[in-house]
């Protein structure tokens, strides 16, 4: 694979193309902005109309409006980065939301207006948010000695604040334009107990079924239950149930995978926890790994990387370390079942979940962009049930990879319709070419 990414090729460029116009007179042509930063994105160009309902789903993860919406709902509050930044360099942890002063959470109409500010193809491409997928280190709190917010914050400085990072030439860090970026933290976003309360009854080893406590286990997990309000867990039950997807499928919306878990905590591994599985199977649907974004009316050889959106803790720059194929959840239902929750019951919700999600994604997607994703034995027939999914799908992108012939064999197994533009650029094919390569494409 190439040491930096470089700007897109003449191939991609081919790809910029205007296709066809709509018949709305309020829309203009599409520009090669426009069609950019949807290629790059693994968004849409130019469409027909389509069913209202599922456009409608498919823009919660793909149109600006809606996490600003969920941002004021009252369900959840995102963190200010730099009130973060500020309690990490004075080695505290992270209290819950409900204890948590008001300067720590993000003014959401600054960040707003700060976005609507921004030129139409950094608009475009990009959110003043992000989203934290970790492991609880323990039942009562995710991270009592701080730890995790020491490392999430040196890790979002290398790539967000300094720019630097996954080989990208001077990518833009997000202080170029944004006076923050709001966080999405489910410990501090959205209403907890009180860990101060928990008892070891409640969750984790020393676990004891409601049915099996001791009078005084009964009262002190009343004690720990009751210590988040009726009202709280409503709104609690809510966020998780009604947003949880949004923060991590959304393609305008960074994600940092915290899969470097502090010493001592070596019986936690990240990618064998159900809820880390769903949230980093989410972001890997449709988000960019950098957005490459072009001033409308320049050449493309004059746009700009921005930051990585996809960010592996444990990566060390290593772009092909951070990133996977997306899976179905055909797949995903299959995995999860082997991974661990604290809450046992957790597994048929989050499985749920993220087939609403993938559907509701994948089915209008016009495009898929793979760029220096590694193939893994199995990908092939895995990629099969994603593109199964994708009614809509156009152009099916993979660059700087190695391609076994045989999972580009698994992968291609079935006609695909819709698509008409398969391209393997700088992704060597090895073995014999598989006959279906041609027979899929339209």
């Amino acid at each position: 694979s190439k040491q930096l990414l470089a700007p897109p090729t003449a191939l991609e460029m081919d790809l910029c193309a205007p296709t066809s116009k709509t018949n709305d007179a309020a829309r203009h042509d599409a520009t090669t902005t426009e069609v950019l930063q949807e290629t790059l994105r693994g968004g849409q160009g130019e469409e027909a109309p389509q069913d209202v309902s599922s456009r409608a789903s498919y823009e919660r993860y793909t149109q600006p409006d809606g996490p600003f919406e969920l941002a004021s709902s009252g369900d959840v509050q995102l963190l200010s980065f730099l009130w973060l930044q500020k309690r990490a360099k004075e080695g505290k942890e992270l209290p819950r939301r409900q204890d948590l002063p008001p300067e720590a959470f993000a003014d959401m109409d600054a960040l707003r207006k700060a976005h609507d500010d921004l030129p139409p193809h950094i608009r475009a491409a990009v959110l003043p948010m992000l989203s934290v997928s970790y492991c609880w280190l323990e039942p009562g709190h995710p991270d009592p000695d701080g730890k995790q917010l020491r490392h999430v914050v040196e890790t979002l400085d290398k790539y967000l604040v300094t720019g630097s990072g996954y080989n990208i030439p001077d990518p833009e860090p997000w202080h170029s334009f944004l006076p923050d970026m709001a966080v999405f933290w489910d410990w501090g976003s959205i209403y907890q107990k009180d860990p101060k309360l928990f008892h070891p009854c409640c969750g984790g080893p020393g676990y004891v079924p409601p049915e099996k406590r001791s009078d005084a286990e009964r009262a002190a997990a009343e004690a720990y239950e009751t210590s988040r309000s009726m009202e709280e867990k409503e709104s609690f039950s809510r966020a998780l149930h009604d947003t949880m997807d949004v923060w991590y499928a959304h393609q305008m919306i960074t994600t940092i995978f915290v899969t470097r878990i502090p010493e001592g905590n070596d019986h936690i591994v990240y990618d064998d926890r159900g809820w880390p599985f769903f949230e980093r199977t989410s972001a890997e649907l449709i988000k960019p790994s950098t957005p490459y974004v072009v001033e409308d009316g320049r050449p493309l050889r004059e746009g700009r990387w921005l930051w990585p959106m996809r960010i592996d803790s444990s990566a060390d720059g290593r772009i092909t370390e951070a990133q996977r194929p997306p899976i179905a959840p055909i797949t995903f239902e299959r995995e999860v079942r082997k991974r661990t929750f604290t809450n046992a019951a957790d597994v048929s919700g989050v499985a749920s979940l993220f087939e609403k999600t993938a559907t509701q994604v994948l089915r209008e997607t016009k495009k898929i962009f793979l760029r220096e994703v590694p193939v893994q034995a199995g990908d092939g027939e895995r990629l099969a049930h994603v593109l199964s999914l994708c009614s809509s799908i156009e152009e099916l992108i993979w660059i700087f990879t190695d391609m076994p012939a045989e999972e580009a064999e698994a992968m291609l197994a079935s006609p695909i319709p819709t698509l008409r533009n398969l391209s393997f650029q700088d992704a060597k094919l090895t073995g014999s070419i598989p006959a279906s390569l041609g027979s899929c494409v339209s």
